[in-house]
């Protein structure tokens, strides 16, 4: 596999495996960003999911306006990422088990926790979700020395990553 495109997407792939905790940026009600880390589990069609208290800036911006920008990275091996454009918000009752059971096995594979459905309340926990609209992989060109000299990012499909054995990273 020498195409460095296919060989990017395989390690998006494993990256999706392992990372569990997702930098997700929304837009304050004034126009100036916020940048939240949070554990969030990750569907087979990679729809994020993670639980936050209703009053956190980012929920409100996720409910005032739907968007956000999410970047998962591996700043210690490869230095791969996926940045991910998408719609979010608060996941409906009919999605509520099947993204709580995500986030759990994630929970679960890291050694945590389950967290219990009567813990979610509209005043304590919410579960939300970001289904992806654009994906992008980082790439870097290195001097000769290993270092990183520049980075950039090239578009790849929902359907390139779907699938991930082992979902629910």
């Amino acid at each position: 596999m020498n195409d460095p495109r296919k060989v990017r997407i395989e390690n998006v792939k494993s990256l999706l495996q392992e990372i569990c905790h997702v930098a997700i940026a929304t837009v304050n009600e004034d126009g100036s960003p916020h940048n939240t880390p949070v554990f969030a589990g990750i569907s087979n069609d990679l729809r994020i999911f993670w639980a936050s208290h209703p009053d956190s800036v980012h929920s409100q911006n996720i409910d005032r306006s739907e968007r956000a920008f999410i970047v998962l990275f591996d700043s210690i091996n490869k230095g791969e990422g996926l940045y991910i454009n998408a719609a979010a918000r608060k996941v409906s009752t009919e999605m509520f088990d099947e993204g709580l059971k995500v986030l759990n096995d994630t929970r679960t594979r890291r050694g945590r926790n389950i967290v219990a459905k009567d813990k979610f309340s509209d005043t304590t926990q919410v579960l939300y979700y970001a289904e992806p609209i654009e994906l992008w992989v980082n790439a870097v060109e290195r001097d000769q020395l290993d270092n990183i000299i520049r980075d950039y990012r090239f578009e790849v499909s929902l359907e390139d990553l779907k699938h991930v054995d082992g979902a629910g990273v």
